[in-house]
């Protein structure tokens, strides 16, 4: 199936894979009643409620499987070495330049390393002494209305289920370290580090989500400042122990993602970045997320870039490019005007 954007499968298209006999129907008209009605629903509302308590009491291992199968959602770290999707990582980023003319490449990583963590299991990961984490004290699903009205979604994340695998603050430094320097190693010149909103519920028993999050995000940017010369991109960094806690990164995403099979998703993206940047501009230098040139809201995304003071990135892919659009963007040495 198509990826419908953040490297996940769309929830009914995976649904429709697994429809193999009679007795799949159920979770079909479950999956057609999520995306008709739950995500649409108020987080305190009755049919959101009924679908937290089959989540936690009847459909618990279905949904874990589509988390598994369908998402990234649910894994976890075992190593800072790329594995064998990258061949030899210093390989790919040479060639990448010298083939392609790239200047610049930069490697994705989650604050906890991965969307999940870290795994204590894993050899590999076994010195930096990873705990699980809950993102709630008992009951694990025990949130507050503000976190559940802002993504009410957290209920019945693969996080509530099965834990966060969790760096202690004393051995954080020391991971950002060996992995910024693994990078630095095979030619990357910066990271875009995604999922920073999660450390903020991982402090019990640290402290408490700020000084956590303080913990993180200064190790983090030490790293950064002395493996990468400072080129990181902030992720997923809204709340506010996350932003007042920058002193040494200063680009962050001001929005959503970029959703290419949602049509109704793209006006809403632009005005929420627009208001976001209002804010963030003060503090960081904002970040509007990619866009595909080819698309049919291309357009629009362009010319909101034109004039938001952002860079400009496109995940087009390869050979699907509009460059007459491209090109009306930057000037003739590709420089792009803010």
């Amino acid at each position: 199936s198509e990826l419908a954007g953040g490297g996940v499968v769309d929830n009914q298209d995976y649904a429709a894979a697994q429809l193999t006999s009679l007795k799949d129907i159920p979770a079909r008209i479950l999956t057609w009643w999520y995306s008709a009605v739950i995500e649409k629903s108020d987080y305190d509302s009755t049919s959101v409620k009924i679908w937290r308590w089959l989540t936690h009491n009847v459909i618990k291992q279905p949904l874990m499987k589509y988390f598994a199968e369908a998402t990234d959602w649910s894994k976890r770290l075992t190593s800072i070495l790329p594995n064998d999707k990258f061949m030899q990582l210093s390989t790919l980023v040479r060639e990448l330049k010298s083939d392609y003319g790239l200047k610049y490449t930069y490697c994705w990583h989650a604050l906890t390393g991965y969307w999940l963590g870290v795994d204590p299991n894993s050899p590999g990961m076994a010195r930096y002494k990873p705990v699980i984490q809950y993102p709630c004290i008992n009951p694990h699903f025990d949130y507050t209305p503000g976190v559940l009205s802002a993504e009410p979604t957290m209920a019945w994340n693969p996080s509530s289920f099965v834990g966060v695998g969790m760096i202690p603050p004393e051995h954080i430094q020391a991971f950002f370290n060996e992995l910024h320097q693994s990078l630095h190693d095979a030619g990357i010149e910066g990271v875009k580090c995604d999922a920073q909103a999660a450390i903020t519920m991982l402090g019990a028993g640290y402290g408490g989500g700020p000084k956590i999050t303080r913990a993180y995000i200064h190790a983090m940017e030490n790293s950064v400042a002395e493996h990468l010369d400072g080129n990181c991109i902030n992720c997923m960094c809204h709340p506010t122990e996350n932003i007042y806690s920058f002193q040494k990164t200063a680009v962050a995403r001001a929005s959503d993602d970029f959703y290419p099979r949602e049509p109704a998703s793209h006006t809403v993206h632009i005005l929420n970045v627009v208001y976001n940047t209002l804010f963030l501009g003060e503090i960081v230098h904002p970040d509007w997320d990619m866009f595909q040139s080819e698309h049919p809201a291309a357009r629009l995304h362009a010319a909101a870039r034109a004039v938001g003071g952002c860079a400009v990135y496109t995940s087009d892919r390869p050979d699907v490019h509009d460059f007459t659009l491209l090109r009306k963007l930057v000037l003739p040495d590709g420089a792009v005007l803010r």
